[in-house]
This record gives structure tokens, sequence and C-alpha cells, in this order.
């Protein structure tokens, strides 16, 4: 006979008729008995094709009923499933829950402790209502998710990622969730492994409500008497509309009912093509042999065949399998007459079965070959399952070699006398420990560092059996943070010596000098700088020496040139040579002492108060500003290239010329350099341009000095949006007094 097709859960309630069908007979057949045989099979249904939609959630709580897992006791399957679940993120919370018609009921959690919550407002419902993975990395973020665990959910959850539990038909029943105090973001491996789970789930679901079906069967039968003629016609009419194969043959093979399945299945359309034919009629010749040898197994033993397994051909020809079951069927006097017949496709159940075989077989593998180690421990501490990590880590042939032992067979008596302590408290509390960094002594002396995150372990009731945890070996990144944080300690040790001297070389203040009020500034771009403020005292009572410079870089090298600088500059201002003599001789000596590319831009100008002037030696530093009352502002240019980086050989010294600027009272000369207006900001350079300067400094004049130089640096700040600067900050400010 040919059959197929797949049960649909969308069935009548064939409970509603069954006081009017339990009545009468008809044609001598117990159409009582094909009723409640039907009834029976029928529950054994797999799951509809239709996606989830908020039409069908009638259907969606039919199939979740079907399952029977609602108000189930624990199982160690599901259980199994959220632990594997939270190892793979590594987080203490997971759950499976399973959204019913107003509630939310969790299957298995750990960590959660909640049995049960409103529907209405969950993460649940929101999977559910997707059908797709719900991932929120940190939940205060989001303002549903912070409304929904602010309610109804552990306090202090930051973290959430929600897979569905869906049917082969596409019905979500629920979801796996993981959870974490911490905000975190899964990775593409972490979100496939918690699929798995998912499928895992959901071929176990469908199995249990297959093998649950199976069991109503034989109950049902019992109970089975004849059908009257009009019962017959009602179960006509119900059966038609059902997507199986159901046919009654009489005791000599041939068709005496079959529905409209089975009619287009064989290629007709009306009852009467079907009515008297046997199987020889409608399937090839060896299988017609086969289906007739079953036939009168049924008959001549009065012994129902369930769920047998027969080839058939289908509608296109392609061969396929179904699970074939075939009743008896009894007259009122008791005598075999007929046999109800009723074929299932079972291509879809053994696809299922593989799923779940191979999935079971990815999560074992998953644990087996995952490189950190995973245990499981009793009361007393003793090993009960390690994976293969662990045993390697302990040096095992195979991780059955552990069974039995404790810490204190693989570790030295400190180490192992924490970690049972720490499981202890464990058990004791409930309370779990997360990625705490233990240090491992072994016997032989040497020493590793693992993270380790460990949890109590709980059989169905809820009752603390055990512990279990998992560790990962951060033994090199441990050392290297190690060395990490000794080389740190002695590179500030050695900073604040560098920072020290290099205060010690700068100005505390600036020199009182009748006539001349100064205002300085030095802001370093890190915790040392390279830009260099000296002020020389000469053996004239009426003038004073004042050296700027800004060595290539910042940082620790350019705090080093620029004490090399200072020593030189100290020895060169006081040996009698001119100033355009000691740019010379600071260039030939620089060239030949900094290193390759290394040069100072700097300006060196002495002030005669007796004098009125101010005479100067440029080298490539940033122009000098003169302000004077009442008439345009002046920019002092003229100057030679960088100290150091071209020797006499290559270009002509007597560029280090000396100018001179005569002064009024009411000047003001200010000195820079060009950490002031150049600043990198989002990968470029923003610059406060020449002109601005200028008309910020016209602007704030008025101020002393000391105001004025930090005026300008407040503003250039604020113009780069900038809450420090990005290179080394010099500034000087001389206002004439004469």
């Amino acid at each position: 006979m040919r059959m197929g097709l797949i049960f649909s859960i969308e069935m009548l309630d064939f409970e509603l008729h069954f006081d009017l069908l339990f009545s009468c007979c008809y044609n001598g057949f117990c159409v009582r008995t094909i009723y409640a045989f039907y009834t029976c099979l029928f529950s054994m249904t797999v799951f509809s094709k239709k996606p989830f939609t908020p039409k069908n959630e009638a259907t969606r709580l039919k199939v979740l009923a079907r399952c029977g897992i609602l108000d189930t006791p624990a199982e160690p399957f599901f259980d199994d499933m959220i632990l594997l679940a939270s190892q793979i993120l590594q987080a203490p919370i997971a759950s499976l829950g399973f959204v019913d018609r107003e509630r939310v009921w969790f299957k298995a959690e750990r960590g959660l402790h909640i049995q049960e919550i409103p529907r209405a407002g969950s993460m649940c419902n929101a999977v559910i209502a997707q059908g797709e993975p719900l991932v929120v990395p940190d939940v205060t973020t989001d303002q549903y998710a912070s409304e929904v665990f602010s309610k109804a959910y552990t306090s202090g959850i930051r973290f959430y990622v929600g897979v569905p539990v869906m049917t082969q038909a596409g019905h979500a029943l629920g979801s796996l969730a993981v959870m974490d105090y911490q905000p975190r973001d899964p990775t593409a491996d972490q979100m496939e492994a918690l699929h798995v789970v998912g499928r895992q789930i959901s071929a176990a679901l469908e199995s249990r409500g297959l093998e649950a079906e199976k069991t109503r069967v034989s109950a049902a039968r019992k109970s089975l008497k004849g059908l009257s003629k009009k019962e017959l016609r009602i179960l006509q009419s119900l059966v038609d509309h059902l997507p199986d194969l159901i046919y009654i043959k009489d005791s000599r093979g041939r068709y005496v009912l079959n529905n409209v399945a089975h009619r287009r299945f064989l290629g007709v359309s009306r009852l009467e093509d079907v009515i008297g034919k046997t199987a020889a009629n409608f399937f090839p010749k060896d299988l017609a042999k086969r289906y007739h040898r079953n036939d009168r197994e049924v008959l001549s033993t009065g012994q129902p065949l369930l769920n047998r397994i027969e080839p058939i051909v289908d509608p296109t020809g392609e061969p396929r399998e179904v699970s074939t079951s075939k009743i008896p069927l009894y007259s009122a006097s008791g005598a075999i007459e007929g046999l109800l017949c009723i074929g299932r496709d079972i291509c879809y159940c053994r696809e299922t079965e593989e799923t779940l075989q191979q999935e079971r077989y990815q999560l074992h593998a998953l644990m087996d070959n995952i490189p950190d180690n995973i245990y499981f421990k009793d009361r007393q501490g003793r090993f009960t399952r390690i994976n293969n990590a662990l045993a390697r880590w302990f040096g095992l042939d195979d991780p059955s070699q552990a069974l039995g032992k404790t810490d204190f067979d693989f570790f030295t008596e400190e180490h192992a006398r924490e970690a049972y302590e720490d499981e202890q408290r464990i058990m004791a509390t409930g309370k779990p420990i997360v990625a705490k960094e233990e240090k491992e002594t072994w016997p032989d002396g040497h020493v590793t560092w693992v993270s380790t995150t460990k949890e109590p372990l709980r059989d169905r009731e809820g009752n603390v059996i055990g512990s279990f945890g998992i560790s990962r070996d951060i033994t090199q990144l441990k050392e290297a943070t190690l060395e990490l944080a000794e080389r740190d300690e002695l590179n500030r040790e050695e900073m604040s010596l560098a920072r020290t001297i290099h205060r010690a070389l700068m100005p505390v203040e600036t020199p009182k000098v009748p006539g001349l009020e100064f205002g300085l500034l030095f802001v370093p771009s890190g915790d040392i700088g390279g830009d260099f403020i000296d002020f020389i005292r000469l053996p004239y009572p009426n003038r004073i020496g004042v050296t700027f410079a800004d060595i290539t870089g910042h940082g620790v090298g350019a705090a080093l040139l620029s004490s090399m600088l200072k020593v030189l500059v100290d020895e060169v201002t006081h040996s009698g040579l001119s100033q355009s003599g000691c740019f010379k001789v600071l260039n030939r000596r620089l060239n030949k002492e900094y290193p390759p590319g290394s040069f100072a831009s700097s300006f060196y100008a002495i002030f005669d108060t007796a004098g009125h002037t101010m005479t100067y030696v440029k080298a490539s530093q940033e122009p000098v500003i003169l302000l004077r009352p009442g008439e345009e502002t002046q920019i002092l240019r003229a100057g030679g290239p960088p100290l150091g980086l071209l020797g006499p050989d290559v270009f002509d010294e007597a560029e280090y010329e000396q100018h001179t600027v005569p002064l009024k009272p009411g000047d003001t000369v200010f000195f820079f350099t060009d950490g002031l207006v150049e600043h990198a900001n989002g990968g470029g350079t923003k610059s406060v341009a020449q002109e601005t300067l200028i008309a910020w400094l016209e602007e704030e004049v008025h101020r002393p000095p000391q105001e004025l130089v930090d005026t300008i640096y407040e503003r250039a700040l604020a113009y780069v949006e900038r809450p420090r600067p990005t290179d080394d900050v010099a500034a000087l400010a001389v206002r004439v007094q004469y």
C-alpha cells in the first residue's frame, strides 16, 4: 500500500464526538475501535511546518502542551544543556524557559533561582516573538531590556543572549538564555555553539513527544467497542480532513473506506474508484505481495502491527519509507473482519533522530576538545568527571584515571587546601566563584596560573550534591603581567628621577630685573618634556639673557637632549662670545654630538635695560611677537636653520646673524614654542593660525605678563578642543617698564 504525509497537530477534537460515536455499529466493523485507535496514533504528531506568527499562537500552545514539558520535575538532560550553555559563554546564569499562555516556566536554570515569571514583559517572550537570537550586550543601554530585568529577573544582570527553542515545524516554544553580571559581546563561535545546544533541546522535545504518544496507543485500544453506521459517516467526515493516509480493508484485502489523503496518494479522486480494489491495483507486484503478507499476519493472529517500517513509492515515483500501523477490526460477534491502517512518513522522524545523535556527538566533541579544563566533583571534592584538557593538565592518559581522586592527589597541600575550602564555601552558600585567578603549586615545585569559575552542582530536587568548574591556563599571561608590572615600576622610578632632574634644569621663577616684568609658562605633553627656557645672568648689571629652545620630539628622549643643550648653553653663553658666535658653536657641537636627525629650534635674546634694546639671534624658532601700544604688532622672523641639523660644511653660519630691536616702555615681547599653536586632533593636526594668536595677544595685552601667558594657553586649548597639549608648550612674556 502507498502511504505518506505527516501528522498535523491542527486536528479536530475527537473527544467532543466520543459520546455520539459510542452508541452503535455499521456493516460489522467496530467503528468505535477505528476512532479510539486513530485518536491514539494521531496524538503522535509531528509539528506543523507553518512559521510562528501571532495568528498561530493557538497552534503553538497546542504544540507546547503535547510536548508534556510544563510543570515536570527536573531532568538531568535539560540541566546538562544549560550547564553547557553557561560554560560556552563562561557566564554564571543560564535558563531554559517555555512560554505558556500567560507565564514563562523554567524547566532548568542555574544562577537565576526563578521557577516562573509572567509572560508579558519577559525576555523569553521577546525571543519567541522574533523567532531569532536576541543579544543585549549591555542591558542598561536598552530601554526594554532594562525595564524587564528591573521587574522580573535577578538584580544586577547586565548581559543577555537568548536563542529560540524551535520545532522542526517552526514553532518557537521557548528560549535557551545565558546571562552575566557584566556587559558581554559573544563571538560567532559562541553563538553557533548555543544554536547547537538549542537544536539538541528541540530534538529531545520532539523525540520525547513521539515516545509518549506510543505509550498511549495500547492503553486506548482496551476500551474500544463497536460504532454505528451513523458514527462511521461522522468518522469518514473527520478523517477526510486529516493529512495521514487512513484506510480500511476487509478480510480479503479489499478497500472499504479511505480518506482524501489516501485517494490523492493513489492518484484517484472518488471513493468509488477505490472501494473493492486491492493494493495490487495501485502498487508494484512485489510491494503488493509484501503488504498482503502483513495483512494476513494481523488477520490470523489478532495482534496489531504497530509502526512497522515499509517501503512505498510516492506519487512522483520516488521510493520512501513509512511507519505503518494495522489493527484488527472486530464484528459484534468478536470475529476479525478487517483492518484499520494508518501510514506516516518517517523520513522526518529519522532525520530528527540523526540530528539528535549528531548534535550529541558535537556536544561531547565540544567538551572533550575545548582547551579549557572542565571538571565535576562530589561533596568530598572527588572528581566524578573531567574532560580531556584537564586530563592532559594532570598528566593522565585518560580522563577516567582522575575519577575518585581529589586536588590533593595532584597539587601541593597549599593549593589543594585553598581549592577545597573554596568549593566547600560554594556548596554551603550556593554562591559561585567567577573568574578567580588561582596560583597552582605542583609537587615538583613548578607553578601555574589559571582563571577559574566554580558553581554548586545540584540534583533534580535542587539539593547541592557537589561542585563543577571550568578553568583556563593563564600562566604565560600572568608571568608576562608580573614582568610588565616590574618593568613599569622600574620605569616609574626612572621617570620620576628624570622628571626631578629636568625640573631642576628649568627656572623655578622669573628673575627680578629692574625695568622688566616676566610671565613664564612650561607644560610638558607627558610626564617630562623637551622644551627649554633659561635665564642667563650676564656680567653686566643692566643686561639679562633669555634662551628659548624646542627639541625635536617629546618625552624622555627630548628631555635628555634638552638637558644636554642646557649644559652647552651655559658653557657658550659665559664664554665671552657674541650671540652669533654662541649659535655657531652650538650648531657645530649639536651637529656632531646629537643623534642623526635630531636638532633644536632656539632663540637667544639679551635685554639691555640701559640701552633700551633687545638683541637676538634666532635658529628656526617660532617667530617672536612684539606688541607696542598704539602701533602695529611686529613679527620678528629673521634667523638661520635649526641648531645641529646642518654642519658648517653645508651652509654658511653667517646666517646666525644678530638683530637689535629698540624697546619702549609698555612694549611686550612674546616668545613661544610650536606646542602652543599645533595640536594633534582626530588623526590630524589642528592649528591656531598666526593671525588668530596675534588677535588674542592684542585683546589680552593689558593683562600682567603672567596672566597674559596663562590666558593665551587656555584660549589655545579651548580653540583646538583639547584638555591637554599634544606637544610640549613653553611661553614667555617680557613687559618693558623703563
